[in-house]
């Protein structure tokens, strides 16, 4: 099973959901990607030191995390799509796609680590939860 997770810039919700599920997951591998990654000249670029600093806390490390960004062949590489990002910023080939799945989450820029915390937490249940579902 391979599983595809998606966020806005690739910095945050994604990667952690990652790195979750590929620490959790016995069945399945996921990857990571972000809508506008290109678009603000990020491909490439590592994830914040606060995102690397609350996964290491879950012994999950980000360190090695470079940006993506989603193209409509990783969509179709993947058998769940799982978009956690901003849907004004989502391309139609994803909208069409029978293989998303939305999880609000909220997004960890510009919040204190204390939101990360929280924000990570609720990631984590929710990976737990779609490894349950997958089996």
């Amino acid at each position: 099973m391979k599983v595809l997770f998606v966020c806005n810039g690739n910095v945050g919700r994604s990667p952690m959901a990652e790195a979750f599920f590929n620490k959790l997951s016995k069945k399945g591998s996921a990857s990571s990607a972000g809508v506008i990654v290109a678009a603000k000249g990020n491909v490439g670029k590592p994830t914040n030191i606060l995102n690397i600093t609350v996964m290491n806390e879950m012994g999950c490390d980000l360190s090695r995390h470079k940006r993506r960004q989603l193209t409509e062949a990783m969509v179709k590489a993947s058998d769940i799509v799982v978009f956690m990002g901003t849907q004004s910023k989502m391309p139609g080939y994803l909208r069409k796609s029978k293989k998303v799945k939305l999880w609000r989450i909220r997004d960890p820029k510009r919040q204190s680590m204390a939101v990360r915390r929280l924000i990570r937490n609720k990631i984590k249940t929710k990976v737990q939860s779609l490894i349950g579902w997958i089996g």
